[in-house]
């Protein structure tokens, strides 16, 4: 495996360990997402993409493609296989990096989601096929740990765990606390203000590097590890995480 230069240099010796915590962090992600009968119904496919709307939405897909094609320079650099190696790459240079990154840029919610999956996976498929395949596409996205990449598919994301915490017993402090939880996990006191095109990997431009995968030390992958997985005690020992209201 070659690592770009530039990146925080992975951590080949624990690759007995950053391999398989991938392939299971996929493995399960995909089982409940896959867990609906309706996914595997060409019935329910057909009537679904011949629909109007989805027709329109592949109409313009290929319009803003072929307006792609005639004003682009030729084929792009960050093409589709650049994705899928950089994706390889990022996932595994340290042990749950593409977990840990994830909850770094975005906050304690990611961690909550996870211990919520299979009921946040009923969710979205109860609203069909399209919110389904998109989730499917954004979590095989999730395994690259340069999060920031999902900044277009995160609103979306955030929804179904809405209504998951809505079906919750949860009282006024358990909004409370994981809002100060959030707001303690954005970092919102440190300054980050360098220059983007320097040295990431060292401070003070770890202060910018340590907030995506690729770029956070070792030192910073220790202390930010650390301060998640005391998070995740803190949310699974806390919050109620089973049983909808009224029940």
């Amino acid at each position: 495996m070659i690592c770009p230069s530039g990146l925080t240099p992975p951590l080949y010796h624990l690759l007995y360990l950053s391999l398989p915590l991938g392939a299971i962090y996929i493995l399960l992600g995909l089982l409940y997402l896959l867990e609906w009968d309706k996914i595997y119904d060409c019935r329910y496919w057909s009537n679904n993409l011949w629909q109007p709307r989805a027709v329109l939405a592949l109409l313009l897909f290929c319009a803003v493609k072929g307006i792609q094609l005639v004003l682009s320079h030729g084929p792009a650099a960050y093409n589709l296989k650049w994705r899928l190696a950089w994706t390889g790459i990022t996932s595994v240079s340290k042990p749950g990096i593409f977990f840990l990154a994830l909850a770094v840029y975005y906050g304690p919610v990611v961690i909550l989601t996870a211990f919520l999956w299979r009921r946040y996976c009923r969710h979205v498929h109860q609203w069909g096929l399209g919110m389904t395949l998109c989730v499917i596409l954004a979590f095989l996205q999730t395994l690259c740990s340069e999060s920031r990449g999902l900044n277009n598919m995160f609103p979306l994301l955030v929804a179904p765990i809405m209504k998951v915490i809505d079906g919750l017993d949860w009282k006024r402090v358990h909004y409370g606390i994981l809002a100060g939880l959030s707001i303690f996990a954005s970092k919102f006191w440190l300054t980050m203000s360098v220059d983007s095109s320097g040295d990431l990997l060292t401070f003070p431009g770890q202060y910018l590097g340590m907030n995506v995968g690729p770029w956070m030390a070792n030192s910073t992958y220790l202390v930010q590890g650390g301060a998640m997985l005391l998070i995740g005690l803190l949310i699974y020992g806390m919050f109620p995480l089973t049983g909808p209201k009224g029940t």
